[in-house]
């Protein structure tokens, strides 16, 4: 079996950014992305669980797999949100089998 390699961005943002987030994933070019809920968790600024009625504290995955180039631009495109917002960035390497999905 053939694979081919690829970036995977996993990128933990509050939920209420999550259109602003895809929007630019959206603008690099990436063929998709999928979007978790999370219920819970514990950060830099302690334990949060989503039980409030807003919605506001919720924490958002949201997970890419795109080429290089793709995933370079990404990065810096979000770069900017890193300081003004509770987001996030984790960029791995991974083999894929269908390198066109991607």
């Amino acid at each position: 079996m053939e694979t081919h390699t690829r970036k995977k961005i996993e990128i933990i943002v509050d939920a209420p950014l999550v259109n602003r987030i895809t929007r630019e994933i959206d603008q690099i070019g990436a063929t998709g992305y999928t979007v978790f809920r999370s219920v819970g968790g514990r950060g830099h600024d302690g334990s949060w669980r989503e039980d409030q009625l807003t919605g506001t504290q919720q924490k958002v995955l949201i997970k890419i797999i795109i080429g290089e180039s793709r995933a370079e631009a990404l990065i810096e495109r979000l770069s900017s949100q890193l300081e003004r917002y509770s987001c996030i960035i984790y960029v791995s390497t991974v083999e894929v089998v269908r390198a066109e999905k991607f």
